[in-house]
């Protein structure tokens, strides 16, 4: 324990040392790189902390709370503790909510917490469904006003169909034709800055390949 307890201290160090040197761009590209090479639950949970060193060096850009929110809302996914996962989200938010007023009518950050609203859906379906269900379409609708093109929303939404049974009217069959166009526009976007984000193509690509088995 007392090993482990010095490597994170050690981390942290380091990391607050290279911020110093880093513009905001790269300490996001440096410490996502590490984020998505995380395989375990210990691992995503170290490495997501460093999110939040970022918004506390760069606290009047929306996109180091953007990303912070980000790494919570995918270490709540990865969690098998629901209160954990609860609270993970609930960091989430107030980050979005941050990012927000920072950034007023943008749609990355609608789509943003309409993502955090399926993982709330994720952890308890049953009694969450219709609550954040509505949540969930707010936001999405709200991104759908200002880019209805954008590739994270047919991800989103093809994630609705793809998790529900077919008694109930979910599929991959229903689900796929929302993947393959996240697929197209996930091809058009411009990947050349981390300031304007564009999340979620590896992962579409999953899910897609997994309509097509």
């Amino acid at each position: 324990m007392k090993t482990k307890i010095a490597t994170m201290l050690t981390l942290v160090c380091l990391t607050a040392s290279t911020l110093k040197s880093q513009t905001l761009e790269e300490a996001l590209k440096n410490s996502l790189t590490k984020f998505d090479a995380a395989k375990t639950e210990q691992e995503m949970v170290g490495t997501s902390s460093q999110f939040d060193m970022i918004t506390n060096k760069w606290s009047d850009q929306w996109p180091a709370d953007f990303y912070a929110a980000y790494a919570k809302i995918k270490v709540s996914l990865k969690l098998t503790d629901k209160a954990k996962r609860d609270q993970y989200l609930d960091a989430a938010n107030a980050l979005i909510e941050k990012a927000d007023k920072l950034s007023p009518n943008n749609e990355e950050i609608y789509i943003l917490a309409a993502w955090s609203a399926k993982a709330r859906i994720a952890i308890d379906g049953k009694d969450r469904w219709k609550k954040f269900g509505e949540v969930y379409d707010d936001y999405i609708a709200k991104a759908k006003k200002i880019n209805s093109e954008n590739a994270r929303i047919f991800f989103l939404e093809g994630q609705g169909p793809f998790y529900k049974p077919k008694m109930w009217g979910g599929g991959k069959d229903k689900a796929k034709p929302y993947f393959e166009k996240a697929k197209e526009l996930f091809a058009k976007e411009d990947k050349s800055s981390l300031l304007k984000p564009y999340w979620g193509e590896k992962e579409n690509e999953e899910l897609l390949k997994q309509c097509n088995e």
